[in-house]
């Protein structure tokens, strides 16, 4: 084991120990998290705003207490930290970003996508072509890698 592992198991074992990490967060969880439009509004505007989220509670038209219940509850689920009064997202929080706004690539596309669906079932369309297709309706190179890899 090399000095840095142990360090970082070390820091891992002190969270565990202060009761501020039992157990991972559950995919439900966090996705329950986001899963109103006002939470998702705020967790968007922190991976924005660089940490400003000052004019939230007016913008969003939300009390101090839904405001901070909210952040609270992204904050539980490893979504969002707090650090000099600004809330900044974690690295969970960056992952989660990031795939949101793949699916939000994927809903704009949503058509395109039951098009697709259509021409794999029943399958017959040969994969070139299928491909071809797939290149030709969809303009978004990481929704088309994501679709073509797991057509594989």
């Amino acid at each position: 084991m090399t000095p840095s592992t142990m360090f970082i198991q070390g820091e891992v074992s002190e969270v565990k120990n202060k009761g501020r990490m039992n157990r991972s967060p559950q995919i439900s969880e966090v996705l329950k998290a986001i899963s109103d439009d006002k939470a998702l509004t705020l967790f968007n505007t922190v991976a924005l705003s660089s940490g400003k989220t000052d004019i939230l509670l007016s913008t969003l038209n939300l009390t101090r207490k839904q405001y901070y219940s909210k952040m609270e509850r992204l904050s539980k689920q490893g979504l969002l930290m707090r650090k000099g009064g600004r809330y900044y997202l974690t690295t969970l929080g960056k992952v989660l970003y990031e795939l949101q706004s793949t699916l939000g690539v994927a809903l704009d596309n949503y058509w395109k996508l039951k098009a697709i669906d259509s021409l794999l079932t029943p399958p017959g369309l040969p994969e070139f072509e299928l491909n071809k297709m797939i290149d030709t309706l969809l303009e978004n190179d990481e929704l088309k890698k994501l679709i073509l890899t797991k057509l594989k």
